[in-house]
């Protein structure tokens, strides 16, 4: 059978679209479309070819030429493509060099190579000039021939090619011309004769040595640069200088041979009067008959092309498309069988096997043989939810579907089995045949049934399994075993037994049983938990990283007697559906959501995504008995080895591939059944089959196709802030990058400047054969590596910090075989000038400084702090320590001779104490430490001091902005007031003049009496002025005296203000 793959919206500038599947009757081919809305820019395809870099293109009729990648069409016309001088594409060809060759409608003939197009030849506006082939490649010349026999050679010149034009004479329309391994050009012409072209020379002879038949009806050329020649008797190879004759001798003559295709293996294809014929040597491989054609007349002849796996495609326009295989067996694909018609314009078979055709205006068409064959069964099983499938003893399928029967398939007969409605008609049924030739039938909502030669009966009351009965299984004992919400339940010798907590039990959902070797009873269920029965014991065992909502998790590795408490409803972190016992005592489990379990001596190992697992949601497992495993997921089916699963669980590897099918293999929905068993089965000849929401599949595992071919993969473009950086070759709508890659060899690498912040790479691999289930593997090293895996082509970053990353991509194909080389991309993102290494190391130097300074200035004030200190304790000591000890010398006079006078002055030496402690006071309050304060201090003390003395007290400049320290209002004060006691006390002044003035930085105090004076020489001798004198000089001011005797005294003190 045959399945249509209607593609709409796939794709189309970069956009995914949907797929959808449609069953058709027919051979096993797939036939998938793509059309204008999946992208393609004309549905009329008039010629395919592939590049060397894996990428089809697609030449079309109206819509200019497509590259194609399996999931974008990127086009290129004269809209956009200067070389393309039309939209009409007539024919892509591809030379051994890689360069592909484009032959328009009006006769332009355009080449591409390293990403460009250049514009080779003008339009010869006949139709003379379109291309036919591409004769032969040297490193300086190609020559292409011409539907009509002409023969273009061009020379290459610099970037150019210089053609010349040579028509050799009486060529032939559609006749095959070839060039031999000594670049002799062959060709046929009228009267079926030969003609050869020797550089310019044409050389026509009459006869050829060797043949028995010159009428030479067929030409081709094998891998090896031979020449074969067909006539209507024989088949014939050129040597150098004659033909010698390789006609099979084992088969019925050699009679009319119409054409030649040679094959990759040394294969010889024949098409001849009688049929077609496969030759090896001189051996006849195949002999087939002939195809019967149509009435409809066009000249284009048949065409005959070997698949490479031993079989050959057969083309004829308005007969549709031919397959033969390798023992002979020809299967036709036309419009009945999923083509959108019989006209085929083009064809073409790309490096995967994959086969493309252009049907006349109906798009681009891929056939491929069919993995997976969905069971018809009219119209029912291929349409409704299947729940379970199974083969009994007389090879008779049974499905269960979603509603109250079964469908039975037997040797092409389909027949539904309804079941009879007791209560309510059930929502889903199972069946599962027995080995003594029953059909076990369960239901949801319509109990147990069972089938038997003579009709269906309920074995089971109805409630006796709560009216549900989802899992089956018959052990060797012959006792079937049931399981659903309620616990699990045991027939045998037609008794039914239903286990609880009282056989050591603990009630669970039970969603999947299996027997293994040694004959214990294995049961998954809805709670993360599996259990063994052995002995008429219950032991659970549950995942280390299973986490139930009460329980916690799992030890993996010690079984709990009975399993884990809870109730029978799906309460767990997960659901164990699927169980398959393998012969070495491994164990498989099914997860629904988290993956695949392998269980073997009490230790459990998990697969998941990252491990290379195309689904997590793994609903039925089966072994092909060839070393894989089957699994049926909610993304389709895989296929893995378990060699390289044990792998895993050794901790050898971190991956292995798997692979994946999906709708372009046959699967009608990528959705597998699950929650029911059986919902797959091994067939008695080997088939598999697997249900799904939309009908049973079933495939061959040894008839599958391998595909070795990792994918190509290329990096497309490399954004920054919305400006392509990078791209390999310009396609249409992209603008020229600015920026050029750093030199050297490797992986292209680039300077990106500051400041940008959004980065975007776009990548593609190319695998033609499902390019749904192609797989990526990016990885970003620089900084922070960051890694992803997906089917997305492409991946964005942002707000890269500075430095030097390397982007990394590699791919694998649908059989999981992985292109580990990959594609690379360099770049180096730019610092901001702080961002740098030395504007670092400098700041961090001017931050040490900074710290160093302000340790040294804390230093610094701990010191001057310190020395403040000291001069405070001298200062207690010089004034209050002499005082006090002034007032106890006096205390002890008084104790002896007490006097009034001693009394007095005992408190003028306290009154001055006290004045001095509060001066001590008033230079340490920090609410002091403005010059405005200090100035009202000292008129303060001016007016407590020369109480009963004339003064003036005259202030001059603005006194308050500026904040003094304590050191400088601590010795100011004080000069002024030894200034004043001075002027009152020693020379009897009877009037004083203070002026307190300001003048930018500086500061200024003089006071002036009338008193008597005294000799300049005398100004060092007292303390008092001793002590001025000190004090100036710690504060740096500058103190100046000037007295003689009778004419008064004036003190200056002239400071900076700090």
């Amino acid at each position: 059978m045959s399945v249509a793959l209607v593609v709409s919206g796939c794709l189309a500038g970069g956009s995914r679209g949907r797929t959808e599947v449609v069953p058709v009757p027919g051979d096993d081919f797939l036939v998938q479309v793509w059309d204008v809305e999946a992208g393609l820019p004309d549905s009329s395809v008039t010629s395919i070819a592939q590049t060397p870099d894996g990428f089809l293109w697609v030449g079309t009729l109206h819509g200019g030429l497509a590259r194609f990648d399996g999931v974008r069409f990127v086009t290129f016309h004269a809209g956009n493509t200067p070389s393309m001088t039309s939209m009409e594409v007539q024919r892509l060809l591809v030379d051994a060099e890689g360069t592909l060759w484009v032959g328009m409608v009006e006769g332009a003939l355009l080449s591409r190579r390293d990403g460009r197009f250049r514009f080779e030849r003008a339009s010869t506006l006949t139709p003379d000039s379109w291309l036919g082939d591409v004769v032969s490649v040297r490193s300086n010349e190609v020559v292409l021939s011409s539907l009509f026999g002409w023969i273009f050679r061009g020379r290459r010149e610099g970037d150019t090619n210089r053609w010349e034009t040579l028509r050799p004479a009486e060529a032939i329309l559609y006749a095959a011309t070839c060039e031999d391994r000594d670049g002799v050009i062959w060709y046929r012409r009228p009267e079926w004769k030969l003609g050869q072209v020797r550089g310019d020379q044409v050389s026509l002879p009459e006869e050829w040595p060797g043949l028995q038949d010159q009428a030479v009806t067929a030409l081709a050329r094998d891998a090896d640069g031979r020449v074969w020649v067909g006539t209507r008797k024989e088949v014939a190879v050129w040597d150098g200088s004659r033909f010698i004759n390789m006609t099979p001798t084992n088969g019925p003559p050699t009679i009319g041979v119409q054409q030649l295709a040679c094959g990759l293996a040394g294969e010889l294809w024949l098409r001849t009067d009688h049929g077609f014929r496969k030759s090896v040597g001189r051996e006849w491989r195949v002999i087939a008959e002939p195809i019967s054609l149509g009435q409809r007349q066009d000249l284009r002849p048949m065409s005959l092309h070997p698949d490479g796996q031993g079989g050959a495609w057969l083309v004829r326009y308005a007969e549709g498309l031919w397959h033969l295989d390798g023992a002979g067996r020809l299967a036709r694909i036309g419009r009945e069988q999923g083509l959108p018609n019989d006209l085929i314009e083009a064809f073409f078979q790309d490096r995967e096997g994959n086969v493309w055709v252009g049907p006349a205006g109906a798009g681009l068409v891929s056939v491929r043989p069919r993995t997976f064959h969905l069971l018809h069964a009219g119209g029912e099983a291929g349409e409704a939810t299947v729940h379970s499938v199974a083969e009994d003893l007389e090879g008779t399928i049974w499905l269960g579907t979603a509603g109250n029967r079964l469908i039975r398939v037997r040797e092409g007969q389909v027949t539904p089995v309804e079941l009879p409605i007791e209560r309510a008609a059930a929502q889903a049924t199972i069946a599962y045949p027995d080995a003594a030739g029953r059909v076990w039938i369960g239901s949801v909502q319509n109990g147990v049934w069972l089938w038997e030669s003579n009709g269906l009966r309920r074995p089971i009351p109805l409630d006796a399994v709560g009216t549900v009965a989802r899992v089956f299984l018959e052990d060797r004992r012959g006792c079937v075993w049931i399981g659903n919400e309620f616990g699990l339940y045991r027939w045998q010798n037609g008794q039914l037994k239903h286990f609880g907590e009282a056989d050591g039990f603990a009630p669970a959902f039970v969603l999947s049983l299996a027997e293994d070797a040694e004959g214990q009873l294995w049961m998954g269920t809805g709670r993360g938990e599996l259990r063994r029965f052995r002995d008429g014991q219950f032991i659970g065992y549950r995942p280390p990283d299973a986490q139930d909502q009460r329980e916690g998790p799992g030890d993996g590795t010690a079984g709990t007697a009975g399993g884990t408490r809870g109730r029978g409803a799906l309460t767990g972190a997960e659901q164990f559906w699927a169980l398959l016992p393998d012969r070495d005592g491994v164990l498989w489990i099914g997860t629904l959501g988290r993956g695949l379990l392998r269980f073997q001596d009490g230790r459990f190992t998990r697969y998941t995504l990252s491990h290379g697992l195309p689904n997590e949601h793994v609903s039925q497992i089966l072994d092909d008995g060839e070393g894989h495993l089957w699994l049926g997921t909610r993304g389709g089916i895989a296929r893995v080895r378990k060699t390289a699963l044990e792998q895993i669980a050794r901790g050898e590897v971190e991956s292995v591939p798997f692979a994946s099918y999906g709708r372009f293999d046959g699967l009608p929905t990528l959705e597998c059944s699950g929650g029911m068993q059986p919902a797959c089965w091994r067939g008695a000849d080997g088939r598999l089959w697997f249900s799904t929401v939309k009908g049973a599949v079933w495939v061959e595992p040894r008839r599958v196709p391998f595909n070795p071919l990792p994918p190509p993969v290329v990096i497309e473009g490399f954004w920054v802030d919305n400006e392509l950086l990078h791209a390999p070759e310009l396609l249409p709508g992209m603008q020229a990058p600015r920026a050029r890659p750093l030199p050297g060899a490797g992986a292209p690498r680039y300077r990106i400047a500051p400041g940008r912040h959004f980065f975007e790479v776009k990548f593609t691999a190319l695998s033609f054969t499902a390019p749904d289930k192609v797989r990526f593997r990016w990885r970003l090293e620089g900084g922070r590596p960051l890694a992803g895996t997906g089917v997305e082509r492409s991946v964005n970053f942002s707000h890269l910090p500075p430095g030097s990353y390397e982007f990394s991509v590699v791919a694998c194909n649908n059989d999981g075989v992985w292109n580990e080389t990959g594609a690379r991309l360099g770049f180096v993102v730019l610092p901001h000038f702080w961002q740098t290494w030395w504007f670092k190391i400098l700041a961090g130097l001017a931050v040490a400084g900074v710290l160093a300074a302000a340790y040294s200035l804390r230093i610094a004030r701990l010191r001057a702090l310190e020395r403040l200190r000291l001069r405070i304790a001298r200062d207690l000591h010089d004034e209050v320590g002499a005082n006090l000890g002034s007032i106890s010398l006096l205390a002890q006079v008084m104790e002896s001779h007490p006097s009034a006078e001693d009394a007095r002055e005992v408190r003028v030496v306290a009154a001055q104490t006290v004045d001095t402690l509060r001066d001590i006071v008033w230079f340490i309050d920090p609410a002091h430490e403005r010059l405005s304060d200090l100035v009202q201090r000292m008129a303060e003390t001016a007016r407590t001091m020369l109480h009963g003395v004339a003064y003036e007290f005259k202030q001059t400049g603005d006194f308050h902005a500026s904040h003094l320290p304590l050191d400088f209002r601590r010795n100011v004060l004080p000069i002024f007031k030894e200034a004043l006691h001075n002027a009152i006390k020693h020379s009897g002044a009877t009037r004083l003049a203070i002026h307190v003035r300001r003048w930018g930085d500086w500061f200024q105090v003089v006071v002036e009496d009338n008193g008597g004076g005294f000799a300049p020489e005398q100004a060092g001798k007292g303390n008092g002025l001793m002590n001025m004198q000190r004090r100036a000089a710690e504060m740096k001011a500058d103190l100046a005296i000037r007295s003689r005797p009778g004419e008064g005294t004036t003190v200056t003190l002239t400071a900076r203000i700090p």
